[in-house]
């Protein structure tokens, strides 16, 4: 059996981490705007341009810690990304989630499933009706 590794690389926070990690090519860089949400990696508007910048090699991730769609959605303007990550999707309700994919399309959507329990299969399961 063939199995397929997806590498996504998060905690870039400069355009010189950004040009090295491009050069490695993995499958996607996430970058963590800074959305009020405390993290170690979260990074202003034009670092985060800059960082998008100088990934030209590889697909962009923009990892939203955030469930409240516009802070999600203005994330979304300012990175372009490919892929948007949802951290805390577990917490958005369905419709919502559903209006957020709507809005970031072509981007595809990734959405975190906490393990953290018997009911992380459910999770899962729930999600995967709207993510990719």
């Amino acid at each position: 059996m063939i199995q397929i590794v997806f590498v996504q690389i998060y905690g870039i926070t400069t355009k010189e981490d950004a040009a090295a990690v491009d050069r490695l090519q993995p499958d996607s860089v996430g970058v963590v705007l800074d959305e009020g949400v405390p993290t170690w990696d979260s990074v202003d508007a034009d670092t985060a341009s800059d960082i998008v910048k100088a990934l030209p090699h590889v697909r962009v991730a923009a990892l939203s810690l955030s469930t409240e769609p516009e802070r999600i959605l203005a994330t979304v303007k300012t990175i372009g990304p490919d892929i948007v990550h949802l951290a805390r999707a577990v917490a958005i309700d369905d419709a919502t989630l559903q209006r957020i994919r709507a809005k970031v399309e072509p981007a595809q959507l990734l959405l975190t499933v906490p393990v953290d329990g018997p009911g992380a299969l459910d999770v899962a399961r729930r999600l995967s009706e709207v993510g990719d």
